[in-house]
């Protein structure tokens, strides 16, 4: 199994107690050092996922959260479609960009001095153009699994409201499926 954007590791410690022989990546040293610490029974890589100089077909799955928006995802998912063996599969939990009032919000709110920042600069997330560039390597599936929208207003906010907002989330989930994919977030299933 190949984790990309594994930072302190959280997620590998758990892949790796459920059996999984991990190799996982990031570019960050320090936060490998981390993820390294708690999870030895792991390989781990400084590397960018764009490349990785892993061997050709060397992996059934790949898996990350939160690190797609962070790369040149044409040249991730073609580095991925290369790594992974044919009918392999890949999950990855990511922020996305195809809510007009969240898009909105991003640019014209997060820098505003009322509200707390939410992520990073580098960070872009998923757009129509980077699914369909998964599209090109991979058949890809997109499910919701919350509809993280409110309570992510309420996280700009210093979590103020942050109970009542997730709730509300919560009711428009199960209320109003059509709404899933206006969520924030995204499960973004691959098959090679």
């Amino acid at each position: 199994m190949l984790e990309l954007g594994c930072g302190a590791g959280g997620l590998s410690v758990e892949l790796v107690r459920r059996g999984a022989q991990l190799t996982a990546l990031d570019v960050a040293p320090r936060m490998v050092e981390l993820a390294r610490a708690r999870a030895p029974e792991a390989t781990f890589m400084v590397v960018p996922a764009e490349r990785t100089g892993l061997p050709d077909d060397s992996f059934d799955v790949a898996v990350g959260k939160g690190v797609l928006h962070h790369v040149d995802v044409p040249a991730a998912a073609s580095e991925l479609h290369r790594v992974l063996r044919p009918g392999g599969r890949g999950a990855f939990f990511e922020n996305q960009d195809r809510n007009p009032l969240l898009r909105v919000a991003r640019r014209r709110l997060w820098g505003s001095r009322h509200l707390h920042w939410v992520g990073t600069e580098d960070e872009h997330p998923l757009t129509s153009a980077d699914l369909s560039a998964l599209g090109r390597h991979f058949s890809v599936e997109l499910s919701y699994p919350s509809f993280y929208f409110f309570e992510a207003l309420s996280r700009a906010m210093g979590h103020r409201l942050n109970g009542p907002l997730k709730r509300l989330d919560s009711l428009v989930w199960r209320r109003v499926p059509a709404a899933r994919p206006w969520s924030w977030h995204v499960l973004v299933a691959l098959s090679r």
